[in-house]
């Protein structure tokens, strides 16, 4: 399926997808077909990114419990996961894993050590992560053992260590050995924990790697490691590969992609020509491909010959890398601001555009919003107005943009309150921005995508003051957007709307559930308005959404935390204690895990936020599900036909 067809259901019209596009047959001579990449979105960036803003504009204490009450909830919690270690089915036990680790009671190590040893391995790579969450010293010392057998337990004991508080110099001395070292598996996952753990001296590791390595997967996690506020030296290296520069085109990983584009291009030419030579050339091909795949995802390989047809060669799917790779680079800058890094952000923004630049761009918008510099504020209002004068038609083309979106919401970065040691101040225009986002939202003539992104942008505020701005452009949704009233409460709460309460509960009615990808995006948003406001009040309202469908489900299990429902643990409890299939023996699970986690936002969430979520990295996406099923187990690969 097309992530923009379904986008475009989700957003624009609020129906259930179009059904996929049936295969074409290839074609009886040689030909050419290229890969195009998918349509992400701002959705995409905001259920990788969101678990810090959930915390930041959370509104008042919310219901306040005994210390005395809560750590006798929390104990019954703990002693059913313990119980549930010794279920019979791995997908409980991995949840019980997490769960374990996300709570951190120290009497879990035990337990957490006993499932390292599990005979599923995925139960034991699970138990290693959740051994980084838990973070006591048995847990730390276990991790950084060198003896964890087998790669895919060794890469999951260094997330795990990715994942603790602490440093430990001897384990970021191994770190750095790590990503240099041959295993492509290992490297990569040390690259990813020296982004949780970016000592000074991780530059002099990363650098050379760079110089050296030819995994795209170890590249990109390598470029999202040098994104460490201050870190100015790495701006020219990271500028030189997002700009494409002869600089930045010599670094290994984009020519060996770029070499192996050109060797299609010449195999798809030369099978054109003669197609009689196509059987040798193809395994020339192959046999060259074997290597690459070594330590890279394996990319679309020419058709097979079969019942006499001839090749169809797949071009573009380097491209589509050496576009991610681009991306991790402007991420990277994101994080580390500063005037030069922004100069490289904004020219990046002014390429001409190609199948390929809005996957670029779109990391290129979040990161200059994320940067609050105002040179970035011309370049996002045009954007997000898709033409620099209203009285001008947009095109279609212009105006169902994704980067429209991602503007919104950058915008809104840039118009939220900056901390300082001196207390809180503004950023220069903020309230002007707030202004043109409440203005997009209240176009009816707008996508539904703008409007829902703009009404998440003046969330993304932070900002009481703007709720005059905000609840106007919100009425003139209609009840049957349903995906724009979902954002629109989700927006309101952000920002304090305590006035939210009855239309949720109206919204969020058992007798109103969809199980289409609009209606569950709308209801999540519901959901999660209910838990950011954090009011006493919207505890019976979860309660009664249980009954929705499981990944609404599922968001309530985070609104219950964020509203500090400890008193949900019970029937929790009482359902996992009876609960026979495995997949509601997990999900009671992950809701105790949830309910009690100890910090928000969680240390899991680092798996996804500040990342290049686009890269599907075999070797990090199992750990990437753990931290977020709903953005990997369930949005992304609506559209697995096409994502690779």
């Amino acid at each position: 399926m097309s992530i923009a067809l379904a986008c475009a259901a989700a957003l624009a019209h609020s129906e259930a997808p179009p059904p996929p596009r049936p295969p074409v047959p290839p074609p009886t001579l040689g030909a050419i077909s290229w890969a195009k990449p998918l349509r992400w979105s701002w959705l995409h960036w905001w259920e990788a990114n969101r678990d810090p803003y959930l915390v930041a504009l959370r509104q008042g204490d919310g219901q306040r419990s005994d210390p005395a009450v809560v750590d006798a909830y929390r104990g019954k919690a703990v002693d059913a996961l313990i119980a549930a270690a010794r279920s019979g089915h791995p997908q409980t036990r991995v949840a019980v894993a997490i769960a374990l680790g996300r709570i951190g009671d120290p009497t879990a190590y035990s337990v957490l050590r006993m499932l390292a040893d599990d005979p599923s391995e995925p139960v034991a790579m699970a138990a290693r992560v959740g051994m980084g969450l838990l973070d006591c010293p048995e847990a730390r010392r276990f991790l950084v053992e060198p003896n964890h057998p087998g790669d895919r337990l060794l890469e999951a004991a260094i997330v795990g260590y990715g994942l603790t508080a602490q440093d430990n110099a001897d384990a970021q001395a191994g770190l750095q050995r790590l990503v240099g070292g041959p295993a492509v598996g290992q490297a990569t996952a040390a690259a990813w924990a020296l982004r949780c753990h970016g000592g000074s001296g991780s530059e002099t590791a990363l650098h050379p790697l760079l110089n050296q390595t030819t995994s795209v997967w170890l590249a990109s996690e390598a470029l999202l490691a040098l994104g460490q506020p201050g870190r100015t030296a790495s701006v020219g290296g990271l500028a030189h590969l997002l700009n494409q520069t002869e600089t930045g085109r010599r670094l290994p990983v984009w020519a060996e992609l770029q070499d192996k584009h050109n060797r299609l291009m010449m195999l798809a030419r030369r099978l054109e020509a003669a197609p009689q030579t196509s059987d040798t050339m193809y395994q020339d091909y192959l046999d060259r491909l074997e290597a690459w795949n070594q330590n890279n995802p394996s990319p679309m390989k020419p058709s097979p010959r079969i019942e006499g047809r001839q090749l169809t060669v797949i071009l573009g799917v380097e491209k589509i890398y050496q576009a991610r790779l681009r991306a991790s680079a402007a991420a990277a800058l994101g994080e580390i601001g500063g005037p030069a890094a922004v100069a490289a952000l904004l020219e990046a923004l002014q390429d001409d555009d190609d199948d390929y630049s809005d996957l670029v761009k779109g990391f290129v918008i979040m990161a200059l919003g994320r940067t609050g510099d105002e040179r970035a504020l011309g370049p996002l209002v045009r954007l997000l107005r898709g033409s620099p004068d209203r009285r001008v038609q947009m095109s279609t083309g212009d105006k169902e943009s994704p980067l429209r979106g991602y503007a919104a919401l950058a915008l809104g970065l840039y118009a939220r309150p900056v901390a300082t040691p001196q207390g809180s101040t503004d950023r220069a225009r903020y309230y002007d921005v707030c202004q043109v986002l409440a203005q997009r939202l209240a176009d009816r003539e707008e996508t539904a995508e703008v409007r829902a992104a703009a009404a998440m942008g003046l969330g993304l505020t932070g900002r009481t003051e703007i709720l005059k701005l905000l609840i106007p452009a919100c009425d003139t949704i209609r009840s049957d957007e349903e995906v724009l009233v979902g954002y629109a409460l989700l927006a309101r709460a952000m920002v304090g709307d305590a006035k939210i309460v009855a239309p949720a509960r109206q919204f969020l009615a058992v007798a109103n559930d969809r199980t289409d990808m609009a209606g569950i995006l709308a209801r999540r948003a519901g959901v999660l308005a209910v838990g950011v406001l954090g009011r006493d009040e919207g505890i019976p309202i979860l309660i009664d959404t249980w009954e929705l469908n499981y990944w609404v489900n599922r968001e309530a299990t985070v609104a219950f935390s964020l509203c500090r429902a400890y008193n949900t643990t019970d029937t929790f409890v009482r359902l996992l204690e009876r609960a026979d299939n495995p997949l509601e023996q997990a999900f009671f699970v992950r809701c105790l895990g949830e309910l009690f986690t100890r910090e928000r936002p969680s240390r899991l969430s680092l798996l996804t936020r500040r990342s290049n979520y686009t890269m599907k990295n075999d070797r990090l996406l199992d750990f990437q599900t753990l931290a977020n099923e709903f953005l990997f187990a369930y949005l992304i690969p609506s559209f697995e036909g096409t994502w690779r």
